[in-house]
């Protein structure tokens, strides 16, 4: 333990490793300078890189979510169309079947509609409000942009929470079905 302390001792004091460091540090100073909200130069930079992303994954996440919700739409009508053709070939039970999972395919289509414009809202109002404080050194722009960051992590974990939850019941679910199915086999 004592000759890993000595080894590491040396190399913090050794004259090269020294001015390696001061060269480091003299030329990064310049572009770690800190301005008045506390950001260098290269924090800005990447915070500006990040922004930019960020609106542009904002926006693509609303058009995706506007096309699952016309998607939604246009799924119903096919499964009411298969259940009125059901309907007309006289099976009245496959045509209440088709048109209640059309119901159904298009309550689960828009709410992950919904889900994907809040995800999406947050990124872009985090990306533009971010650049916008960045370009103009405003910090109370930053801390609003930093609040749509923190609110979109958060809703992020607590979907994942509950799709990981979704999961346990559902695994809960198969094991005692199996073990329901293999009771019945003996």
């Amino acid at each position: 333990m004592s000759a890993l302390i000595q080894i590491s001792s040396f190399l913090h004091s050794s004259p090269k490793i020294q001015s390696i460091k001061m060269e480091n540090r003299i030329l990064d100073d310049s572009y770690n300078a800190t301005n008045q909200n506390g950001l260098s130069n290269m924090d800005k930079d990447y915070l500006f890189t990040a922004a930019k992303w960020a609106g542009f994954l904002g926006i693509v996440g609303f058009v995706m979510s506007g096309l699952l919700a016309v998607a939604a739409f246009f799924i119903s009508s096919l499964m009411n169309a298969f259940g009125g053709m059901a309907a007309m070939q006289g099976s009245r039970g496959a045509a209440s079947i088709g048109s209640a999972a059309g119901a159904f395919i298009t309550i689960f289509y828009l709410g992950f509609a919904v889900l994907g414009i809040l995800y999406a809202s947050y990124m872009y109002n985090f990306g533009t409000k971010t650049k916008a404080a960045i370009l103009s050194n405003d910090s109370e722009l930053l801390t609003e942009g930093f609040k749509n960051l923190k609110s979109m992590f958060r809703f992020s974990g607590i979907l994942t929470a509950i799709v990981l939850g979704f999961y346990a019941v559902l695994i809960v679910f198969s094991l005692i079905g199996v073990a329901i199915a293999g009771v019945g086999m003996r």
